[in-house]
């Protein structure tokens, strides 16, 4: 699995979340962690000339052709047509009815 992270960096004050790699069952597997949020303080990311911000973060398992978890939504703002397709039918009627 390969994780890419881009962060432009000047005087910037973050925090890295990270997660113990388990199985399906949450038995840890071995002692890695894997990046799992990124914390930014004091409007960094807002003051930057080409910042972007993480609207959704969506979750599958490799051997599915779509994602049935959502662990991150920004309750302002609604999910774009052309990712439709990406989701499972539960996960995007659950999405846009707000649940």
């Amino acid at each position: 699995m390969t994780l890419t992270y881009k962060v432009g960096v000047t005087n910037l004050d973050f925090t890295l979340g990270f997660t113990e790699n388990t199985d399906l069952t949450g038995a840890k597997i071995n002692d890695w962690l894997s990046p799992r949020t990124l914390r930014v303080r004091d409007k960094a990311i807002e003051n930057s000339a080409s910042a972007e911000f993480i609207d959704f973060i969506f979750v599958k398992e490799a051997s599915n052709d779509k994602y049935e978890t959502v662990t991150f939504a920004d309750k302002g703002k609604h999910i774009p047509e052309t990712i439709e397709k990406l989701l499972s039918h539960d996960l995007y009627v659950s999405l846009k009815s707000g649940k």
